[in-house]
């Protein structure tokens, strides 16, 4: 079959665009070991307010008197997706999607049954996600459409002129692959810190009865890189964070992916910056009073030349 499928771009988004997500535990074997990236519905997701499937009323009228009117939806397809974002490691959204659980003991192994809501960062690119989705689906015969793209933010009001613009297109318009998948790439103004892209498959009515998509890919060639949560090394007892990032190190390590492990300084101390002062460079703008402090402080502090590192 031939593949169909469309990248929705904008300047800042591009193939080379570095994207994240948050895998947790639970879920991290069945993507790496088992080689399964997992699309839902839309449905499903928290936010009541996204667009996919809320239908609308629309009333045709026309000079002649004429009326009729028509529900319509996005149901012409069976939607997929799955949420990314271009912010890497943001605080906020690690206490959103990553949930620590107690302290470890340090002496139980670490085991992600335990530790099913604390989640891992991992990244790759806008093109690698696309082409592996696209990969994965070439010869599925229940395929339709992929889409991937960024999701703007809008107030209510704007959304709703949005939805109201969309099916003004026709009275067919559910089944118009690029309306469908543009539903989901609007979203209230609520959740934009977030800064999502999203992967969008449309299949047709023979996955009506799938729960979730599963793509089989190869994790090795999709994923750039695996972020451990850094406040498991910042535990309160003294030792057990870093035995416990070790032990999270070791697993992956065990899964095959010690080379994709890319450690956060999110929570490492302030690192000392350096300022070099050239008190007679024409580039220097301090006033000359300031010069002036500056001067009777090299005066008493000079360190001899052969100090200097």
């Amino acid at each position: 079959m031939t593949l169909s499928y469309r990248l929705f771009t904008e300047p800042d988004l591009d193939f080379n665009t570095p994207i994240y997500r948050f895998v947790p535990w639970r879920w991290l074997r069945d993507l790496l070991i088992d080689g399964n990236l997992t699309l839902v519905r839309p449905e499903n997701w928290d936010d009541p307010y996204e667009l996919i499937h809320r239908p609308v009323q629309v009333r045709i009228v026309d000079g002649s008197g004429a009326r009729a009117q028509k529900v319509l939806d996005a149901s012409g397809f069976e939607v997929f997706s799955q949420s990314w974002t271009t912010k890497n490691m943001a605080d906020t959204m690690l206490r959103a999607y990553s949930k620590l659980s107690r302290e470890e003991d340090g002496i139980e192994p670490f085991d992600p049954a335990s530790h099913a809501n604390e989640a891992v960062q991992i990244s790759t690119t806008v093109g690698k996600l696309h082409d592996t989705i696209a990969h994965g689906l070439q010869h599925s015969s229940w395929f339709e459409r992929l889409y991937v793209g960024r999701v703007k933010y809008l107030s209510e009001d704007a959304l709703a002129n949005r939805v109201v613009a969309t099916y003004a297109h026709g009275p067919d318009v559910g089944k118009d692959p690029a309306c469908v998948a543009s539903l989901l790439l609007v979203k209230r103004d609520a959740y934009e810190a977030e800064q999502e892209i999203r992967p969008i498959v449309l299949l047709n009515e023979a996955g009506r009865d799938l729960t979730v998509l599963k793509v089989k890919i190869d994790p090795q060639v999709l994923i750039d890189s695996i972020t451990i949560d850094p406040r498991v090394r910042s535990r309160k007892v003294s030792g057990l964070g870093m035995r416990a990032y070790q032990d999270r190190f070791a697993l992956l390590r065990e899964w095959g992916f010690a080379t994709k492990i890319c450690e956060s300084h999110l929570y490492s101390a302030s690192p000392m910056f350096e300022a070099i002062l050239e008190l007679d460079s024409p580039k220097c703008a301090l006033s000359r009073e300031s010069k002036a402090r500056w001067r009777i402080f090299l005066e008493q502090h000079q360190i001899p030349t052969g100090l200097l590192s």
